[in-house]
């Protein structure tokens, strides 16, 4: 299994995701149809720390999770990359945390693109 805790010890690598696409899709003309999923697309890298401690990125491919039902309803933990600390006593929903990740961008794209 992949390392997601960052790391600056020589040999050792990280991964991490270097790309984050959203893709909201627009709700059909048809009322009948059913309106697509929202999808993230986490294009991921593996840092590698050299003996000099110079990094080297990997491409290591693509996770692609559809905000579907079972997504928005499924509790995730609070994960410290710095210490590895998975804080399973403070779970939160999916949909919690994609309506606090969408507002906060809502409010930075409609103040730039305003501007």
């Amino acid at each position: 299994m992949a390392n997601f805790m960052y790391t600056d010890v020589a040999g050792t690598a990280r991964r991490r995701a270097k790309r984050i696409t959203i893709e909201n899709p627009a709700p059909p003309n048809d009322p009948n149809a059913m309106t697509p999923s929202p999808v993230l697309k986490f294009d991921m890298e593996d840092r590698i720390v050299m003996a000099d401690g110079s990094d080297q990125f990997i491409d290591v491919g693509e996770l692609t999770v559809v905000l579907d039902n079972v997504i928005m309803q499924k509790q995730y933990p609070a994960i410290n990359t710095e210490t590895g600390v998975i804080d399973a006593e403070n779970m939160r929903l999916g949909a919690d945390i994609m309506s606090m990740i969408v507002d906060a961008l809502e409010d930075v794209f409609i103040t730039e693109a305003s501007s």
